[in-house]
């Protein structure tokens, strides 16, 4: 973590087996908006927990989160942070529309490729993909 300014921190924020290494999220704790939040694991969330703890900031205190853009190293932990902190979400207008975009696809993916399982004989598959279907909505939501 680095103090950029008078309350404005800059968040290293760790991804595994990517080459740039972490996400850079800023703490503007003034207002206790967090913009970026980093990857959804559990090294991410104690990295962000504590780094905001040494702002003197505590996770359940965050008001705002404000997302730059959809990639995954930047909304990941968006549900952890509302959950934890209520918090209300802003993002481009457009961010929703190509969110749910997304998630519609791949339903649509999802459930073609169970019928194709299905009509070949594949049935003992289902349940695997209908755990991956319950992981990619769940990481999927903004």
């Amino acid at each position: 973590m680095e103090r950029v300014s008078e309350g404005v921190y800059r968040l290293e924020i760790p991804m595994r087996f990517n080459p740039l290494g972490c996400t850079h999220s800023y703490l503007l704790s003034d207002s206790a908006t967090l913009i970026d939040t980093g990857v959804g694991t559990e090294q991410a969330r104690t990295a962000l927990t504590n780094q905001l703890g040494a702002a003197g900031i505590n996770l359940s205190e965050i008001k705002n989160i404000i997302i730059t853009h959809l990639h995954g190293d930047h909304i990941g932990l968006v549900d952890f942070v509302r959950s934890v902190s209520d918090a209300t979400v802003y993002a481009h207008s457009s961010a929703k529309r190509i969110q749910e975009e997304r998630v519609d696809r791949g339903s649509r993916i999802f459930r073609d490729s169970k019928n194709e399982l299905r009509m070949l004989g594949g049935d003992k598959y289902l349940s695997m993909l209908d755990k991956l279907e319950r992981f990619r909505r769940r990481d999927a939501q903004l």
